[in-house]
């Protein structure tokens, strides 16, 4: 039996540990804090429950990335759609992504009046490339390619209908804001930007258009409230790995990633070292780098060294709710500032 340690016990994290443990690996989970669940996770404190940071989830709609790998492991959990999936602060009026492609541009155009056209041309534009991103994506598990290898894969799975994705590969969502005379309407942009952070952990500036466009349209395909809070995915994902013989420990920070061999070993905070032929990351990349030999880190490619400093922020306003009492579908407020305005 092969043996797979997962650093991070987040979704994603927890999610990698599941169908690993389910086609026979040995995993454990490394998790800093004291729950599960990343940016899902919850605290308690006396008669109150409070979710860290995500409230809702996406790609739980049928055939979403979700749905398939709960309905491939087993598990079950309430879900309730949204037909708003997050609203923000910092214009005249309160914005919001609805669900409903629809009225999102609507309400975008009444915020921005005067670029009318440009958003309505920009998003027709976006939301075609995100459909046919969708249905290549299933057929190829590398998006952008990087690899001659990868490339070569792309290129035998396109169909007829997917070579004109071939001149977006190099491109950025700035480059489809620019393209539509978006690019002065900076609020608009950081509008984006706050999106695509959340997502893609990163801007329009350096977002691939391909996986931009993915992210920018997966609000659309369904935003999701989970029965409990999020918090109670990751915690059958926790259950589901244990049963199948893996391990899952709190309050355990991974501080050092080194390889001999055919072996990693990874070294936690109280000096206790683990051992497998896999080790999977699901931190920001600055932290991963953090743990890594001086030796590996050089190895990288340069854009992934370069990207080492890209941050993004969260921050959370917690507001006490009765366990058992029923969840307001008002998922998560955040707001920026304007430099200028459009």
């Amino acid at each position: 039996m092969e043996n797979a340690i997962i650093i991070g016990g987040g979704i994603g994290g927890l999610t990698t540990g599941a169908l690993l443990s389910k086609h026979g690996y040995k995993v454990i989970v490394l998790e800093a804090g004291g729950e599960v669940g990343g940016c899902a996770g919850i605290f308690s404190k006396d008669l109150f429950s409070f979710p860290v940071g995500v409230t809702f989830g996406m790609g739980f709609e049928e055939e979403g990335i979700h749905n398939k790998i709960l309905r491939y492991l087993g598990i079950n959990v309430n879900i309730f759609p949204l037909s708003e999936a997050i609203r923000i602060t910092g214009f005249s009026a309160p914005l919001s992504v609805f669900q409903n492609r629809t009225n999102h541009l609507k309400q975008l155009v009444q915020v921005f009046p005067h670029y009318k056209e440009n958003l309505s041309s920009f998003y027709e534009e976006l939301w075609k490339i995100a459909r046919k991103v969708r249905r290549l994506i299933g057929r190829v598990p590398a998006m952008p390619p990087k690899t001659p290898q990868e490339w070569r894969y792309l290129f035998s799975s396109l169909g007829l209908s997917d070579v004109s994705l071939l001149p977006l590969f190099t491109k950025t969502v700035a480059d489809l804001v620019k393209k539509h005379g978006l690019e002065d309407c900076q609020s608009f942009i950081h509008l984006l930007d706050g999106q695509i952070i959340d997502s893609m952990q990163t801007t329009t500036e350096h977002c691939s258009l391909l996986m931009g466009a993915f992210a920018l349209d997966v609000y659309h395909e369904g935003a999701f409230y989970v029965e409990g809070e999020l918090f109670i995915l990751a915690r059958k994902l926790q259950s589901f790995i244990e049963h199948h013989g893996g391990e899952v420990k709190l309050y355990c920070k991974a501080i050092h990633v080194e390889k001999r061999g055919a072996l990693f070993t990874v070294e936690d905070e109280y000096k206790q070292r683990y051992k497998a032929e896999y080790v999977v990351s699901n931190l920001p990349l600055g932290q991963l780098l953090r743990l890594l030999e001086e030796r590996s880190v050089q190895n990288l490619s340069p854009k992934i060294k370069e990207r080492q400093g890209t941050v993004g922020g969260v921050y959370d306003v917690f507001c006490p709710r009765r366990k058992g009492d029923p969840f307001r579908f008002t998922s998560f407020s955040t707001s920026f500032n304007r430099e200028r305005s459009c």
